[in-house]
């Protein structure tokens, strides 16, 4: 059996981030692989054919596997579909792995090293969330409300779901990815509190993105949160009819917004609404979830 595998997709060219007036970009990078591999991960780097050089030259000791499309056509950015992502765990013959943004560093390497390996023995899969930092020696910041920044999974039962359009790097793709494999009947443990840690920088999506994500999602998993209410494990109905509220008050004020001259604050009431629908899909994802104890390292 491979050992756990951890693809993300590095870039040759990291968003700047300056510290002290130095470019961190790719020193930030290499300390993101490193703790993943203290955590016991191998890494690998799935990117586009055209940048795979480049990433394989800035990464030498990194195995790299070239993508047979990319999603540079919806973003302009050569970032990976979560099933390509998939498709190269299953490449490289890895039977429990996982996909991460490359710009994420685990907060602590030696639990998270013991929740994956209580999560490999079991079969289960496991849902990071992250936490974002001003400073790179940071250890703790303010949690991200948006859902899974890491997924950790079976990669035979993840290449049977459908994930399409979500990508890497793009808004939504670890929700999408945890709720495909929780419907698909997925056991998964959700550790308490921010596993990973974010450098922040300027968000790279804009809002057409992000109501791009938010209408797929909606497309793509409507019908398949309703048969959430058949469990006969958890009672999920509060969290189901959240997110079902949030989702179509948020449409209706999209929808009012652009048939109103003036607008009236229903742009900003659409946002609200949005982002109230992505943090209400974090919670169902949650209450789907094992708990486990809280693994960020404390200062």
């Amino acid at each position: 059996m491979a050992p756990p595998t951890l693809a993300t997709s590095l870039v040759p060219n990291p968003t700047r981030r300056i510290v002290g007036g130095r470019e961190i970009g790719h020193l930030n990078q290499h300390r993101c692989i490193e703790s993943w591999r203290a955590s016991g991960f191998q890494v690998l780097s799935v990117n586009a054919a055209d940048e795979a050089e480049a990433v394989r030259a800035a990464y030498p000791d990194v195995p790299i596997i070239a993508a047979e499309r990319d999603a540079r056509s919806v973003c302009g950015r050569p970032v990976i579909p979560v099933s390509e992502m998939i498709r190269a765990l299953q490449t490289a013959g890895v039977t429990w792995g996982g996909i991460t943004s490359a710009d994420l560093r685990v907060a602590d390497p030696t639990s998270l090293r013991s929740i994956a390996d209580e999560a490999l023995e079991a079969g289960r899969a496991v849902l990071l969330s992250r936490a974002n930092i001003a400073h790179p020696c940071d250890d703790a910041g303010s949690l991200d409300p948006n859902g899974p920044a890491a997924v950790l999974f079976d990669v035979g039962l993840a290449a049977r779901l459908n994930i399409e359009p979500f990508a890497v790097g793009l808004p939504g793709w670890g929700r999408a990815l945890a709720i495909a494999l929780l419907v698909a009947n997925s056991q998964a443990i959700c550790p308490a509190g921010a596993a990973l840690l974010h450098l922040d920088h300027p968000r790279l999506a804009g809002e057409d993105l992000d109501w791009s994500f938010f209408e797929a999602f909606r497309t793509r998993f409507s019908s398949e949160l309703e048969l959430l209410k058949s469990k006969d494990d958890v009672d999920v109905s509060a969290s189901l009819a959240a997110v079902a509220d949030l989702g179509r008050h948020a449409r209706t004020y999209a929808d009012l917004a652009t048939r109103r001259a003036d607008r009236c604050g229903t742009d900003e009431s659409a946002r609200r609404h949005m982002g109230a629908f992505a943090a209400a899909v974090a919670d169902l994802i949650r209450d789907l979830a094992t708990p486990r104890p809280e693994i960020v390292r404390r200062a």
